[in-house]
C-alpha cells in the first residue's frame, strides 16, 4: 500500500531549556497529545485519551503544519495534535508550540525522484510481530525539514526516520 506523506520533522522536537535554568516562579511545560476536535477564536479544543482538553494560542504560540504560523488557520478539525503548553494563574493552558500531523517512522529508501521519494517502512520487522511493512511516499519541497542531513543526502538503500 502506497500512502503520500505531506509533512514530515525527521528528527526530535527539541526539548526546552533545563529546568534549572528557570525561575521559581516559572511555569512548567504542559505536554497534550491528541486530535483536534473543536476551533473557536484562538482556542482549540483536543480529544487527550478521551478528556477534552482547551489550548489557548496567543500571538507568541508557534503551529507547526509543514510550516511555522503564528496563528490557527492551518488547524483542522482531525488534525493529531502534539503541543507543549503553560497553565497560567488562571487555569488556562497557552499553547508554546503545536504540531500537527507529525509522521514518524523508520524506513529504508527505495526509490528517489525529484519532488518525492519512496521507502520501506520497518525493513528488518519480525513477519510474527505488530510492525507493518509498507512502502510510502514522502513528499519533498521547499518547507521540508532536514536535521543533520541535506536533500543531496536521499539516495536508495539509505535508512530513514
Amino acid at each position: 500500500m502506497t500512502a503520500l506523506l505531506r509533512w514530515l520533522v525527521i528528527g526530535i522536537i527539541p526539548p526546552m531549556a533545563a529546568a534549572q535554568q528557570r525561575s521559581p516562579t516559572a511555569h512548567l511545560d504542559v505536554p497534550v497529545i491528541g486530535t483536534v476536535r473543536q476551533i473557536s477564536g484562538d482556542v482549540i479544543s483536543v480529544d487527550s485519551d478521551g478528556k477534552i482538553v482547551e489550548i489557548t494560542v496567543d500571538r507568541n504560540g508557534e503551529v507547526w503544519k509543514g510550516k511555522t504560523f503564528h496563528d490557527l488557520s492551518p488547524v483542522r478539525i482531525g488534525d493529531d495534535l502534539s503541543a507543549r503548553c503553560r497553565s497560567v494563574a488562571s487555569g488556562k493552558l497557552v499553547c508554546e508550540a503545536i504540531w500537527l500531523n507529525i509522521v514518524n517512522c523508520f524506513a529504508v529508501i527505495t526509490r528517489v525522484h525529484n519532488n518525492d521519494f519512496e521507502v520501506l517502512t520497518n525493513p528488518d520487522a519480525d513477519p510474527q510481530s505488530a510492525y507493518v511493512k509498507e512502502t510510502k511516499i514522502v513528499q519533498v519541497d521547499s518547507d521540508t525539514l532536514f536535521n543533520d542531513s541535506a536533500k543531496d543526502d536521499l539516495k536508495p538503500g539509505r535508512m530513514f526516520r
